[in-house]
């Protein structure tokens, strides 16, 4: 199978399993996503090569208009099919550490800022807020969105914790939602009402727990997509309703009145 006929068999794989997982599979669809990563880096691909193959998955995968859940979840399987890339790049530094191998070291040294520099730059696009953080609570890394959110620059946030770099009710709800994750060791879907900068935000929220070998958590990972203006809109026409329900009851009170008149 020549190098366009395997990425192409890839692309396929990919978007099956990226429309398994967000159509409900479960976790072990979500396996899936390491393994075609690992496979991408087998074949030769880099991250922008994967992040591409994804954005064409995600185009098909057919959902309401308005509905992110699909978005969100898809950001999930592309974090997991990202891990093998770094994992690689790690390795392979350790490897020309070993072996005093520096010009080799200086390669992969700027091969590793470049991935890293990719990848950040591909979430940094996104309009989700994405966070990172260990299992202590202090930050690994924040997207720019996070920084806009939050009026923050992402040099003042990592390795601090929440109360460090937010104001207090955002990191008493940040922090005690990614604690019940930490614990539970599972995912888990909320709402999160945050404070920023142009006032109160609606997010719905992704957390998971990024786990170890022995399946002990050493992370937790959050995507939150703003659903505001959606939750304005389901008030408002709650409030219409409700309007009008208290009309018909006016209505059926004022001709129950003259009919006993």
């Amino acid at each position: 199978m020549d190098d366009r006929a395997a990425t192409a068999d890839l692309a396929r794989r990919y978007a099956a399993a990226l429309d398994e997982y967000v159509s409900g599979a479960g976790e072990a669809a979500l396996t899936r996503a390491y393994e075609l990563g690992r496979a991408a880096a087998g074949e030769g691909l880099g991250i922008l090569d994967l992040a591409m193959i994804h954005g064409q998955a995600l185009a098909a995968i057919p959902r309401a208009a308005g509905d992110r859940s699909a978005v969100v979840m898809a950001a999930q399987f592309l974090a997991e099919s990202l891990s093998p890339f770094e994992m690689a790049l790690r390795s392979y530094q350790a490897n020309a550490r070993l072996l005093g191998l520096s010009e080799t070291l200086a390669r992969q040294n700027a091969e590793i800022d470049r991935a890293r520099e990719q990848l950040r730059t591909i979430l940094d696009a996104t309009t989700a807020v994405i966070y990172l953080k260990d299992a202590e609570g202090r930050y690994l890394f924040v997207n720019r969105e996070f920084q806009d959110v939050f009026g923050v620059g992402r040099e003042g946030v990592i390795g601090k914790r929440d109360d460090e770099v937010l104001p207090p009710g955002a990191a008493r709800l940040l922090r005690s939602a990614d604690d019940s994750v930490l614990r539970a060791r599972a995912p888990r879907q909320l709402e999160e009402r945050l404070a920023s900068h142009d006032g109160v935000r609606t997010y719905l929220s992704l957390k998971f727990p990024l786990l170890d070998a022995s399946g002990d958590p050493y992370g937790v990972c959050c995507v939150a997509t703003d659903i505001t203006e959606r939750k304005r809109a389901e008030e408002a026409l709650l409030r219409e309703r409700e309007a009008a329900a208290r009309e018909r009851q006016l209505e059926h009170a004022v001709l129950a009145r003259d009919q006993f008149l």
